[in-house]
């Protein structure tokens, strides 16, 4: 009772959850325990301050809730409960005939993957089936992107540098061949002082149209720059400008001047 209403000392506690996981009768034993002490708590009769502890620390699983409310829905029903028609009022033992008994409340959805009706290991397979789940998403979703980033087609390939201003003379000015798939723009860096860019492509309008991560500068021609390959479909005639992000390995990020070009008809 110590246990389930979380009095417990810490050194016993611990020897106790270590015996629920490897003694699977001293589980069943817990198991009847933990129905005595609903009864209990159900007909009054236990104290203030283990009424406190049940209500504030025994109550916090939903398989707990659930057993209460199918306790207390079951003395009410109990209470209420006539004697079936072929049954005689008069006989002493009326009250002890059989009724039909409420249905206990349904398994939540996710009970179909835990196993085990202990809690300990139900919820750790739990915790760990989550972080599989979002793991395996979060690498397709990363496959996915990088997948996208080359489109069926050709690829053309645009170097540009930063600093130029709209409308400005030297303002690269980009005609995309008909059949290109993939618009690679090579960003060249004035300094290449971080671990990894980020780049965000923006319309004239301050929308984003594309972003992506993870870049690392490359070497051509004794010119150091990042690769940026954006799908051409995304780049409909007007201007816009790229913005990258420095990222080292210690969190610092630092803004990098801007790369503005003009997508022609």
């Amino acid at each position: 009772m110590q246990y389930l209403l979380g009095q417990a000392r810490p050194e016993d506690q611990s020897s106790f959850e270590e015996r629920l996981v490897t003694e699977s009768e001293f589980y069943d034993e817990l198991l009847i325990a933990e129905d005595e002490l609903i009864d209990q708590y159900l007909s009054g009769e236990l104290s203030e301050s283990e009424r406190e502890s049940f209500e504030n620390h025994f109550m916090l699983t939903p398989e707990r809730q659930g057993k209460v409310r199918f306790g207390r829905a079951f003395n009410k029903y109990v209470s209420v409960a006539k004697p079936l028609p072929n049954e005689d009022p008069l006989r002493e033992n009326a009250s002890e005939e059989t009724r039909t008994v409420p249905k206990p409340p349904p398994k939540p959805w996710y009970s179909i993957f835990l196993p085990s009706e202990n809690p300990i290991l139900s919820y750790s397979l739990a915790a760990a089936l989550v972080l599989i789940i979002g793991t395996v998403s979060w690498l397709a979703l990363q496959k996915l992107r990088n997948r996208s980033a080359e489109e069926p087609g050709t690829v053309y390939a645009v170097m540009l540098t930063p600093g130029i201003t709209r409308g400005g003379e030297s303002e690269k000015k980009i005609s995309i061949p008909t059949g290109t798939g993939t618009l690679e723009l090579k960003l060249e860096l004035r300094r290449d002082d971080y671990q990894t860019y980020r780049a965000m492509l923006f319309a004239d309008d301050g929308s984003e149209v594309w972003r992506t991560d993870g870049l690392r500068s490359t070497s051509e021609a004794g010119t150091k720059f990042i690769a940026v390959k954006t799908p051409a479909r995304l780049l409909a005639p007007g201007n816009y400008s790229l913005k990258v992000t420095g990222l080292g390995p210690d969190g610092k990020q630092e803004d990098l001047p801007s790369y503005r070009f003009l997508v022609l008809h």
